[in-house]
This record gives C-alpha cells, structure tokens and sequence, in this order.
C-alpha cells in the first residue's frame, strides 16, 4: 500500500522550522511537507483553527495514499518508522491517549454539533490528535476522515477559544470514540522532551517540544 506523511505550515516562523526538523528526521520516508492552508483547500487557520490537518489527509487520500499519517510540526522521529507504518496498516489507525477528558475541552456550541451533552463527554477520552494515523482501505477510517473533514468545514465546530476548546483534536477524539477507535496508552510512541518531563519511553518513536 501506498503511505505518506503530511504537515502543513501556515507561513509562521515557528511552524516551517518544526517542519524543517520533522522532514529532516525522517529520511525515506514520502513526506509532504505543505505550505500554507490553501495548499490543502483548507480555510484560513485564523478562521477555523486547524481545519488544515483533515483537510491533509484528505489531500492525500485523494492522490491515492492509503496509510496516512499526519504529524504536528512540534515532533520529530528518533527511530524508523517501520512499526509505525506496521500498526496503522494492521490496526487500521493510530492514535495515543493525552490524558484529557473531551467535557473538558469541548465548547458548548461544538458539543451540540457533535449531538452529544457534557455529561457524555466527560467520559470520553481524547487522544494526542498532533500524531493520527489511518488505513483508508478500512471503512471506518474512511468515515472518520469524512466527518472529521465535515465538521472543519462547516465554519463553526472546530471553531473556539484555546482556554476551554481544542478544535481539531475535541471532534477527532469524539469520532474515534463514535467509531469505537482505541488509543495506544499515554506516552507509548510520543514523548515530551524538557525540564517538566520525565525520561522518555524507551519505546516512543516521536519527541515533541517547540523551537527555540
């Protein structure tokens, strides 16, 4: 099957060195590395925060990738990605548990969209959305991609503040949890890299910090 990874940079400083890095760590591998929201028909990030990330995949769907992997530009490879690459085609996705719960991080106006109460939310796990990898040979893959890239684009439910609201990654955990998508548990392959974290797994592929 035909794979490839994905990144978007909004023409911010920050967002095309962390690019840079992540292209770097991983030589071989078919990444796309795009620039600017447009570049994936996706809107404006400063009107739909992080539309651009299902708009991503999508993009790569369309020319024909089946194992997708999107990664935020705060991560970098330090090892292959042969298991990586293994789980998403075996399992179908992946995606790492982030130790919040979606009635956290979830606006009002999004958790009416998405048909569901806080009270419901508050028992849904969220995953770490900057790592999601899918199949799309595999039928529920294929619908999370369509409702994810949905719900970007109606203008309202990614949309909100970073206080109480997490865009992308609130509508992409409740999908997961719609179509029953189990999480790799907290820190298996992302790891956070500073003087706040602990030592790394030994098992993480990704670290994640910001530029300096």
């Amino acid at each position: 099957m035909k794979r490839a990874i994905i990144n978007v940079s909004t023409n911010n400083a920050w967002y095309s060195k962390g690019q840079e890095r992540l292209r770097k760590s991983i030589p071989g591998e078919n990444f796309f590395g795009m620039l600017g929201e447009a570049s994936v028909l996706a809107p404006a990030h400063t009107r739909v925060p992080y539309a651009f990330k299902p708009l991503a995949l999508d993009y790569l769907h369309n020319k024909g990738y089946d194992l997708v992997l999107w990664l935020d530009a705060s991560m970098w490879a330090v090892k292959p990605l042969a298991g990586i690459w293994d789980i998403i085609e075996r399992k179908g996705w992946l995606m790492e548990e982030s130790g919040h719960y979606l009635g956290r991080w979830c606006n009002d106006r999004a958790l009416a969209n998405m048909g569901i109460t806080r009270e419901q939310a508050m028992k849904i796990t969220m995953y770490s959305a900057g790592m999601t990898g899918l199949n799309l040979k595999k039928a529920k893959c294929q619908n999370f991609l369509m409702e994810w890239k949905k719900y970007a684009l109606d203008m309202e439910t990614f949309v909100g503040s970073h206080t109480d609201h997490r865009h992308d990654m609130s509508v992409a955990s409740f999908l997961a949890h719609k179509y029953e998508m189990d999480y790799e548990r907290g820190g298996t392959y992302l790891a956070y890299i500073g003087k706040v974290y602990g030592q790394p797994s030994e098992t993480s592929v990704f670290h994640l910090a910001g530029m300096s």
